[in-house]
């Protein structure tokens, strides 16, 4: 199926709610092992998104779950259909939640900014506006000032 034609057929909510969280659970992945605390940090960024308002937090677990296991055996695959399956606006969404997860250590590593300049790139993000999504990903991550 063609970018165009997967666009333009009617997507479920599930679905989309599904890919926007594909490229925070690559980036998760990065160590070959996703922590439950991990999965938990996913749980909270569903539970402040529109997206997820409608889904119970047993289908977002099931959605989480489901994407967790498509990635054991492709990721390359499930970015792709990232990008072939929403719009620029819900990619950079999707974006947003890798970014985020990355930096909840208090940092990205070499091998996390990599993948996220590959991920930038497959979702086919301007860089200008990956720049700007990566900034306040930075502000919200800012520590208290020393006492």
């Amino acid at each position: 199926m063609s970018d165009d034609a997967l666009r333009s057929r009617i997507v479920s909510h599930e679905e989309i709610a599904e890919a926007v969280l594909i490229p925070a659970m690559h980036v998760l992945a990065i160590d070959c092992a996703v922590e439950d605390a991990e999965i938990q940090q996913l749980k909270n960024l569903c539970d402040m998104s529109p997206i997820y308002k409608t889904l119970d937090p047993a289908e977002r677990d099931r959605v989480i779950a489901r994407i967790s296991a498509d990635m054991a055996e492709d990721p390359a695959a499930q970015v792709t259909k990232v990008a072939r399956l929403l719009p620029v606006e819900l990619r950079e969404t999707a974006y947003a939640f890798a970014a985020r997860v990355a930096a909840a250590d208090g940092g990205v590593s070499e091998v996390e900014m990599q993948m996220l300049t590959d991920l930038a790139s497959q979702l086919g993000l301007e860089p200008a506006r990956v720049n700007h999504i990566f900034e306040v990903v930075e502000i919200l991550q800012r520590p208290l000032p020393p006492a």
